[in-house]
């Protein structure tokens, strides 16, 4: 999948900033009008929208339908300026035409049947709003969950800035309540025998090196940010790095007794029989990155640094890798192991925001990276559970669960599924 530059708050230029603010004043206008329209029946005294401009809108609609069915974003060139400022919910994504694009994309991915459809535009001189309904034939998934019911993931207005019969600027679903955001996938391709999974999150600041291992057996690991050094040893099988090329993420092999990086939005496989060690070094970036391990045995490697070598090194080490969740796995399932695919993503839940998942294929784990969600699982005996952040649960196979935002701020999770390659749609094997 393709990784978009990744925007930290607080980093929007000025401009932008200003742009949001008028943005903001904009919505909140037109939907006081709209809703006024709404009581009265009548919205005709709304400010008309110039039929150029109105069209041009109607046209930026149909052009994303029909990038949400195809995936080409060909049909966007005609409407939106290559320019152009794009902002999403998601402070990840660019707020420019590839964030955009981005945003579309895992939509695509995991709404393939979704659609828009158009009941209201707006305008004041150059700038107008839409009312806009979302909709699909089939409630989709995500990392190979199913939906139970679509969640809403576009909002009701969205802000957009016409010039020259191009869009030029255009704020996404300001209110939606959920956002996607799939990041990699891996098809191990290979039996994998685990007695235990577990979820590790790995993280490391700046200015401070750290050193991880070594480890022993199956693990994926997903890079967030930053980057990873990885120590293959001599003995071990070759690990598998995967990064994005031509659209998806394509494996490229190693070379045991050498050392590689992996990037943020980049993963690498080590197979059964491998040993391995992490470094970060203290002149990079944060690192933050997710594994989940698949050992054979219990023991899978330590979780802490080691202790700094006697020959000096000035390396400041950081505890900085933890199991946030670990479960034995008491009954494997053989066809899910003997074909199965590990992916992770993201998903941000503004306040109210529900999810519900159908019965789980596989395992699911739920890592809560900023806010507290409340977790309700429909086993044989019902449970719900509170996942604080920094914490992490997991989800068995043939469970249905559903999470919840019940806090007044946005909740950001990441998701690590576990599931048989056969249970997934062939666009994504």
């Amino acid at each position: 999948m393709r990784q978009a530059p990744v925007v930290k708050p607080g980093t929007v230029p000025r401009g932008v900033a200003l742009n949001l603010l008028a943005s903001a004043l904009t919505i909140l206008t037109a939907i006081a009008l709209l809703g006024t329209a709404s009581v009265v029946g009548d919205a005709s005294f709304l400010a008309p929208v110039a039929r150029q401009d109105n069209e041009i809108i109607l046209d930026f609609y149909n052009a994303v339908n029909e990038v949400l069915r195809t995936g080409d974003f060909a049909a966007l060139d005609r409407v939106v300026a290559p320019d152009a400022v794009s902002n999403t919910l998601s402070p990840r994504i660019a707020p420019n035409r590839a964030g955009l694009e981005q945003y579309l994309a895992d939509l695509h991915e995991n709404f393939p049947e979704f659609q828009l459809q158009v009941e209201d535009i707006v305008g004041d001189g150059d700038r107008a709003v839409a009312r806009v309904v979302g909709g699909s034939t089939e409630p989709s998934g995500f990392l190979g969950l199913s939906f139970a019911a679509l969640p809403r993931v576009w909002g009701q207005f969205d802000i957009f800035h016409v010039e020259n019969s191009r869009i030029v600027e255009v704020e996404i679903s300001p209110l939606a309540p959920v956002v996607f955001e799939p990041a990699m996938r891996i098809h191990l391709g290979i039996k994998v025998d685990p007695q235990v999974l577990s979820l590790e999150w790995l993280s490391a600041p700046s200015a401070h090196s750290g050193k991880w291992g070594p480890f022993f057996g199956s693990r994926v690991l997903y890079v967030d940010e930053g980057a990873i050094s990885v120590e293959i040893d001599a003995t071990s099988p070759p690990p598998l790095v995967y990064a994005e090329r031509g659209g998806r993420a394509q494996p490229a092999g190693t070379t045991p007794g050498t050392t590689v990086t992996v990037t943020a939005g980049n993963a690498v496989f080590f197979p059964p029989g491998s040993r391995y060690t992490f470094r970060h070094d203290a002149t990079e970036g944060e690192v933050v990155a997710f594994a989940v391990a698949l050992p054979h045995s219990s023991y899978n490697g330590p979780l802490q640094p080691q202790t700094p070598s006697s020959n000096g090194g000035n390396a400041q080490e950081t505890a900085g890798l933890r199991a946030v969740r670990t479960a034995l796995v008491a009954d494997p399932l053989p066809e899910l192991f003997a074909d199965a695919t590990v992916s992770f993503g993201h998903a941000l839940m503004a306040p109210g925001a529900d999810i519900t998942f159908s019965e789980t294929e596989g395992y699911a784990f739920v890592a809560i990276e900023s806010g507290t969600l409340v977790l309700q699982v429909e086993h044989d005996i019902p449970l719900i559970e509170r996942v604080n952040l920094g914490a992490a649960t997991l989800v068995m196979p043939g469970a249905p669960f559903s999470l919840h935002n019940l806090g007044d701020a946005p909740a950001r999770v990441m998701v690590a599924t576990v599931v048989s390659s056969n249970s997934l749609p062939e666009s994504l094997r």
